[in-house]
């Protein structure tokens, strides 16, 4: 049932959800970065011929922006050049077609979480229905 919130109890839920928004977002970017890495271990479907490196410089961050997956550093600096093409070399993504293939499955995920969050708050003492 949804009921109008007052502002404090709007405040509550927002609260709320940047709390849990930051867990999801962590275990979301690093189910990816899983499955990027698995990918990179797997000669039968890696872009190129790894010695492990690539596939260990990935690495997620979130911000306020949302979550953030890399690769490269110090240990594989050639990761921009794999994945975008350069110094002669043609493009062989291992980033991008993961995240298109995920990128739905993500969504839901953040919303279901996000109403699991919401739901357990209104059966909190004091909570509201949602």
């Amino acid at each position: 049932m949804i009921r109008h919130h007052e502002p404090a109890d709007m405040r509550a839920l927002i609260a709320l959800a940047e709390e849990g928004a930051e867990t999801m977002l962590e275990k979301a970017g690093e189910a990816i970065a899983a499955a990027i890495r698995s990918r990179l271990d797997d000669p039968a479907i890696a872009p190129v011929s790894c010695s492990g490196a690539l596939a260990g410089s990935i690495a997620t961050a979130v911000s306020g922006r949302g979550v953030r997956i890399r690769a490269g550093g110090p240990g594989a600096p050639y990761a921009p050049i794999v994945e975008l093409g350069g110094m002669g070399r043609k493009a062989a993504p291992f980033l991008r077609p993961i995240l298109r293939e995920r990128e739905a499955a993500l969504r839901e995920y953040l919303v279901a979480a996000l109403r699991h969050a919401l739901r357990r708050r209104s059966r909190m003492p004091g909570g509201r229905a949602v």
